[in-house]
């Protein structure tokens, strides 16, 4: 495309400045027409350096985009060249990142000690692993299993009630925050965690059969030093990938969602480029967040006989149920793919009984975009992941309101409808496993 060059040049100067929101805004778009995706995709493609929120997957599905100022006007007219229509979703990021911070500093928490329902921060939630698995701990154990790129621990949770005869239990593993951005996806995980212990101590039926019959591994906050740069660096709120520096190169950062083994750096599914948002590293597990995770659970498989059924990797945004394959469109489904997708509904289902929101629910690259060295491919794969059949990326509220920059005040929707999504998996995966 003619103006390719130029959104390459733009993007990176942008990327590579200091990180600063002020007049950015978001398109969003909906493409009508065959002509329209096929316009859309190919710019998605080429145009690899800048942010897109949704990617571009068919007619009527909205595409969200993150436009600097000084790309505004020639993105704009590259639409209207083509008779895209568009109309702002976000008008000014900043001044949302700056509102939203304010609020956040003037709230009053709702409890003396940890706060459920605001976002906290990467010490605030390691504090609080630590503080609630010794508050649980007939259930609950906590294993450093990873360190960061700077050196931060990564903490996992088990949670389960130990079988007396000492035998080896199946296995589930959940996983939140691998992009930095996404704030809710841990947000949520903890308020799984929460219930899901206190609802087994009440006496819940449901959860007492789940926490007797598997073993839960959880890591609430997988890219500890992403997160925490959003945090304290505010003007690099919406920062994606971990942060990884490479002295020889113009920008940092992989996106671990785009690090896992499985089709590592196929087709149009990651980016090659460092500064790319899907920048997808080295090679397979370059990335010490991961390589760590990865050795930790192969050992529990490979060594203490745990066998893996179900794994989740919640993200944000989009409300969607991602089953594998994610690195290729063109590739034949999964053997698991009515199981998966039936699994799928059944959540969705479930969840949307909560406040009605609903999911969509298929096969990762079919039904979003091809997503290569992915991590749903990964927990399904039977040699180089968990080898474990239900699993998937559950992308969590909205639809693009907010996009990564969903408010404190959806905190406590987002986990009590998503709780009631894994309690439906915990039925599911009972049905088949549970003997």
């Amino acid at each position: 495309m003619k103006m390719h060059a130029l959104f390459v040049f733009a993007a990176v100067v942008a990327i590579a400045a200091a990180g600063e929101y002020s007049g950015y805004q978001t398109l969003r778009i909906t493409p009508r027409s065959q002509a329209d995706l096929k316009v859309l995709r190919d710019f998605e493609r080429e145009s690899t350096l800048l942010d897109f929120w949704q990617s571009t997957k068919s007619l009527q599905k909205t595409v969200d985009i993150l436009v600097p100022p000084a790309l505004s006007t020639d993105v704009k007219d590259f639409l209207e060249n083509h008779g895209i229509e568009f109309r702002i979703g976000i008008q000014d990021v900043q001044q949302l990142i700056d509102l939203q911070a304010e609020e956040r500093k003037n709230s009053v928490q709702s409890t003396a000690g940890f706060d459920y329902y605001r976002y906290n921060t990467y010490e605030e939630i390691r504090q609080w692993v630590y503080d609630f698995a010794a508050e649980h701990s007939d259930l609950i154990s906590v294993h450093d299993v990873a360190e960061s790129f700077e050196g931060r621990p990564i903490a996992l949770m088990k949670i389960g009630n130990p079988r007396q005869d000492g035998t080896v239990k199946k296995a589930v593993y959940y996983q939140g925050g691998i992009h930095a951005r996404e704030w809710l996806s841990p947000a949520t995980v903890i308020l799984i965690i929460k219930q899901m212990v206190e609802g087994y101590e009440a006496g819940d039926n449901d959860v007492k059969l789940l926490l007797d019959t598997f073993d839960y591994y959880i890591v609430p906050q997988l890219n500890a030093d992403g997160y925490d740069y959003t945090w304290k660096q505010p003007q690099f709120r919406l920062w994606r990938k971990n942060r990884h520096t490479f002295e020889d190169k113009l920008c940092d950062g992989v996106d671990l969602n785009r690090n896992y083994p499985v089709g590592f750096g196929a087709g149009n599914g990651a980016s090659g480029i460092t500064c790319g948002y899907t920048y997808h590293g080295e090679g397979p597990f370059s990335e010490k967040e991961l390589f760590d995770i990865s050795v930790y659970l192969n050992n529990l498989k490979d060594v203490d006989g745990v066998e893996f059924v179900h794994f989740i990797d919640f993200h944000t945004y989009s409300q969607l149920l991602l089953g594998p394959w994610s690195y290729s469109d063109s590739v034949p489904d999964p053997p698991d793919v009515v199981d998966q997708t039936a699994a799928g509904d059944a959540a969705a289902q479930a969840l949307a009984a909560v406040d009605g929101c609903t999911y969509t629910v298929g096969p990762s690259a079919k039904t979003l975009y091809e997503a290569a060295g992915c991590s749903n491919d990964w927990g399904y794969h039977s040699e180089m992941g968990l080898n474990a059949k239900y699993s998937y990326v559950m992308e969590l509220r909205d639809e693009g309101e907010y996009g990564f920059l969903i408010p404190d005040s959806y905190i406590d929707v987002s986990g009590r409808e998503t709780y009631e999504a894994v309690k439906a998996f915990g039925a599911w995966i009972l049905a088949e496993y549970g003997n």
